[in-house]
This record gives C-alpha cells, structure tokens and sequence, in this order.
C-alpha cells in the first residue's frame, strides 16, 4: 500500500539554477565545514552542485565554477582514507 502522509522539507531546492532536477546525492566535506548536494540535471548538464554550511536552514547555494566527471547518474559519494586513495591512484593513475 502507498503511504501518501509526507510533508515537503523544503521546496524547489535548485530553483532557477537547473532546468529540472532528480537524484540528489547529500555528502559532507571532507575538509570544511561545508556540505554538499548533486542534482542529476536530467536533458541538461548532468550533476549539478550545490553547497550549504548548515543543513538547518535548508538554503542551498550553486556551486560557481566546478568541473564534474563526465555524464555520472545517480552516485554516490564515499568516504576513504588516504591509504585507500593512494592505492586507487596508483592503479588507476
């Protein structure tokens, strides 16, 4: 059965900074105090970056000037340690 009682947390969150959105993957940085936030612009730029330093206000700001992998769909990002990085780009260069 499908449960219809939700209520919207935020509305429109991307307005006027995308055509239309999906997928929105939420991670922390690994290095401020600072989170970030991909929506799949689905028939237009693909992920599309947004950034906030306080979840409680549900303010998200675009990302100005950023370069992204090319066409990724709905990811996700995770968190490793630098032992684990250092030996992914020592195979993968």
């Amino acid at each position: 059965m499908l449960n219809r009682t939700y209520s919207f947390v935020a509305d429109c969150l991307g307005n006027n900074a995308i055509g239309q959105g999906e997928g929105p993957l939420v991670f922390k940085s690994n290095t401020d105090e600072r989170w970030y936030m991909f929506i799949d612009e689905y028939g237009g730029r693909g992920y599309v970056p947004f950034t906030t330093t306080d979840l409680n206000t549900r303010q998200w700001s675009p990302v100005s000037s950023y370069t992204m992998p090319g066409r990724p769909r709905h990811g996700t990002v995770l968190p490793i340690t630098q032992a684990e990085y250092d030996r992914l780009l020592q195979h993968w260069g």
